[in-house]
């Protein structure tokens, strides 16, 4: 944030953390190793439902839908997949399409289609960024992920869930619906204690606030608008007491578990 920013000295040790495939086999693509939110993904196998919990083989195109914190996730497949011991909810639910996989089942599509519509293009610019750069969670997170947080959660309460995009930091090559003549290509987002993020910014840190479950994204590139889940209420109202007893964004650390949904 270039306002409410904390004035702390920036550190000088980045993250070097990166994101990898298991060894291929012949024949075979790689398989991934962790989901990435919004990552689209061909599911190899998934998991079926009852208590056997055995993985069968389904080849199917999906979105990651929800990460779960045992490292799998629900993956929204394009279509329901004929395979029905793979699907916990009836044709009905509005949740029918929905299996549950694990990265090392799951590959990288093969196929690159143009997406289907403008929010499936912006994921997919988010996934390709996600997979060649560290990963901050939230107990990563430093002065710059937690001023934007706060700054965002004003912005939800007092104008609707829209940024001003003069209020945040922004790499102007990537973002150029967003850019407003202080490009921060130079400046990296300070990580919990010295680390930092190089090629990352203020909209990256609501990206990563959006992942963790603290933010809803309900706009688009051009036009964005955030809006708090539940988990981000009781965050923000930490984040609020925080300060409240002069506390500073950088020293913030969140009680995840009572945070918990």
């Amino acid at each position: 944030m270039e306002q409410g920013r904390a004035t702390e000295e920036r550190g000088t040790m980045s993250t070097s953390a990166s994101i990898g495939s298991e060894a291929t086999t012949p024949g075979r693509a790689p398989r991934l190793q962790r989901f990435t939110g919004k990552q689209r993904v061909k599911v190899v196998e998934a998991v079926s439902v009852g208590d056997s919990k055995v993985t069968i083989t389904i080849n199917a195109l999906g979105v990651v839908d929800r990460i779960r914190r045992d490292g799998g996730a629900w993956i929204e497949l394009d279509e329901r997949s004929k395979v029905v011991a793979v699907h916990p909810f009836p044709a009905d639910d509005n949740r029918a399409r929905k299996v549950l996989a694990y990265p090392e089942d799951c590959e990288a599509p093969t196929t690159k289609g143009p997406a289907k519509n403008r929010k499936q293009r912006r994921d997919g610019v988010r996934a390709a960024r996600d997979a060649s750069t560290p990963l901050p969670t939230i107990v990563d997170f430093g002065s710059d992920h937690w001023s934007t947080f706060g700054y965002i959660e004003v912005r939800i309460v007092d104008h609707g869930g829209h940024p001003q995009r003069e209020h945040m930091r922004c790499i102007d090559a990537r973002r150029p619906f967003q850019a407003h003549g202080h490009d921060a290509s130079d400046t990296p987002t300070r990580l919990k204690g010295e680390a930092t993020l190089p090629n990352h910014d203020d909209w990256d840190c609501l990206d990563d606030l959006e992942r963790e479950g603290l933010l809803t994204s309900l706009g688009t590139a051009v036009h964005p608008l955030y809006a708090l889940t539940p988990r981000g209420e009781k965050v923000a109202a930490q984040l609020r007491q925080h300060k409240g007893r002069g506390g500073s964004f950088a020293t913030f650390t969140p009680d995840v578990e009572g945070a918990a949904p």
